[in-house]
């Protein structure tokens, strides 16, 4: 499925970065894989119990006593991981942009926006033609943006095209493009994005760049 294609893709990156696994551009792209494995598991899930069913019994064994029908449960468990998915996702992205920003000698406010840190960047590394690419990095993030609205959009209006497919986010508005298939697709487009990042010369000569969580763990023996 699109979901195990998208892991991997990542694994692809990870592996052409070249650097030590507690580097922070690693460790943002393994969890990224991480989640997107759920992400599948949850997908492969509801496709089962969808095509050949699961009885009360059954599902109550796997995830104890509810309040409500199974069927119920079922249904919220798919949509609070569909909510959670995209915000992990991007929370990755987000930090290991501000670690390479950082890494550059650019100070980044730790409150910074996810689009200024991504248009930063963008800048700080010389990539051209960058407004259409700061789109595309940013547009997860629109979507994750809503789910913190209720599925409202509540910036200013905008309108992504990619690959034939038009994200349109008005303001004031619910959106009609937050679907698991929409998600993946616009992480895919991000991603064309992120990988032009990693590649790009002033990235690629940092020799490693700390993740302070893991680093901290590391030194005290609890990683």
């Amino acid at each position: 499925g699109r979901y195990h294609a998208l892991g991997l893709r990542l694994l692809k990156i990870r592996t052409g970065l070249g650097v030590p696994e507690a580097d922070a551009r690693s460790v943002a792209i393994s969890n990224c894989y991480l989640v997107t494995e759920f992400a599948e598991m949850i997908l492969n899930i509801r496709r089962h119990t969808d095509e050949t069913g699961i009885d009360e019994k059954e599902f109550r064994n796997l995830f104890g006593e509810i309040a409500q029908t199974y069927q119920a449960s079922l249904d919220n468990f798919a949509k609070m991981a569909r909510l959670g998915f995209i915000v992990i996702f991007q929370f990755q992205i987000e930090s290991m942009m501000k670690n390479i920003l950082n890494a550059l000698g650019r100070t980044v406010r730790p409150t910074e926006s996810f689009y200024n840190v991504a248009k930063e960047l963008l800048e700080a590394i010389g990539v051209q033609n960058r407004q259409p690419k700061l789109d595309l990095l940013y547009l997860p993030t629109l979507i994750r943006n809503t789910l913190h609205s209720n599925g409202m959009h509540r910036l200013q209006t905008k309108r992504i095209e990619y690959d034939g497919v038009v994200f349109e986010f008005i303001q004031n508005r619910s959106v009609c493009c937050a679907s698991w298939d929409h998600k993946c697709l616009a992480l895919n487009a991000s991603l064309n994005v992120i990988e032009e990042i990693l590649g790009a010369s002033p990235v690629r000569s940092l020799p490693i760049i700390a993740e302070a969580f893991v680093a901290e763990r590391a030194a005290s023996g609890t990683l």
